[in-house]
């Protein structure tokens, strides 16, 4: 687990840092403002999209159980970490108190 968030998290944002600090940090401009506005704006989007799709397939799959419906929230769930309720499965147990302790 730590050397996936290593690779995956530490090492890109050490490497962010290094160019900011060689580059970055001489160009810094009014611009910036407006990337970061976009790019928070895109992000709160893809939120947005992603809750009201899970949302709609969970009272659809509640309301009319049907074979499409079921489909839908099998490939929804192709995400998640393991086949067994998420709470019960130790490994998801123990990764989500981590996550919560950061």
């Amino acid at each position: 687990m730590r050397l996936v968030f290593a690779c995956a998290f530490v090492i890109p944002m050490l490497q962010l840092l290094a160019w900011f600090w060689q580059r970055g940090r001489f160009d810094l401009d009014e611009r910036y403002a407006g990337l970061i506005m976009h790019t928070l704006y895109l992000g709160g989007m893809a939120a947005l999209i992603t809750v009201s799709v899970a949302l709609l397939l969970a009272f659809a799959n509640r309301l009319a159980p049907t074979r499409a419906i079921r489909a839908g929230v099998s490939l929804g769930n192709l995400a998640t970490p393991c086949r067994v309720r998420y709470w019960r499965c130790r490994s998801c147990w123990r990764s989500a108190i981590w996550i919560a302790s950061w």
